[in-house]
């Protein structure tokens, strides 16, 4: 985590961010890429975006106390697409290699790597141990520190996710996180930040109702 190539890179991404974010409007969820990481059906009526940063503690709310509800309930019922796509925002040199580890361990473990991230986050934080704590979730995917050191200091991986995120503030104008967009439309949260599953059913029936699919059948 202490590799100087990354550091150098992930300052230059976040002092991107601090210029952007005066000019920036909101914006976000342009079609899907093969850039993108997914869950759930391609033929889903919904698609869920959200823009995030594995330091953000908004983000690890989300994560620790809804998405695992919106997983059952939504994507693994072929309702909902999500995409998660990143930012580096609050601890860059975390987000940066936490997203980098992610996308190393492959698409079966992404959202694994993630959510170990996301509940870590607060002890990191107060024990400063992120390098440790990384390290855990590696190994929790099969990685060892030579393939987690490899990893965060790729620096064509970096490169990309440079672009990526530069993306996702210039040309999308996402200033902040978590930023979800369902089927084209920001949500406006009312849980300080953080959508309630109660924004979330109402997104989603909007954009359904919408885009003219039908109801989902009831569950015994």
């Amino acid at each position: 985590m202490h590799n100087r190539r990354l550091v150098t890179a992930v300052i230059a991404i976040a002092a991107l961010s601090l210029a952007a974010l005066a000019g920036c409007s909101k914006g976000g969820g342009s079609p899907i890429t093969t850039n993108d990481v997914t869950l759930g059906s391609d033929t889903a009526p919904v698609t869920i975006i959200e823009y995030a940063s594995l330091a953000c503690p908004f983000c690890a709310k989300f994560n620790n106390e809804n998405f695992e509800t919106l997983k059952k309930k939504y994507i693994d019922t072929g309702q909902v697409k999500f995409v998660q796509r990143e930012m580096l925002l609050h601890n860059p040199q975390l987000s940066a290699a936490g997203f980098l580890l992610a996308r190393c361990s492959g698409k079966e473990n992404y959202f694994k790597v993630t959510d170990g991230i996301y509940k870590a986050d607060e002890e990191m934080d107060q024990t400063g141990e992120y390098s440790a704590g990384l390290l855990k979730v590696a190994r929790s995917v099969g990685m060892n520190q030579a393939q987690l050191d490899a990893c965060i200091q790729d620096e064509r991986a970096i490169e990309a996710l440079n672009t990526r995120v530069e993306n996702n503030m210039n040309k999308e104008g996402i200033h902040s996180t978590p930023t979800f967009i369902v089927n084209g439309k920001q949500i406006n949260s009312t849980g300080g930040g953080v959508p309630s599953m109660a924004d979330l059913d109402r997104a989603i029936a909007e954009a359904r109702g919408a885009a003219g699919a039908p109801a989902p059948k009831a569950t015994p």
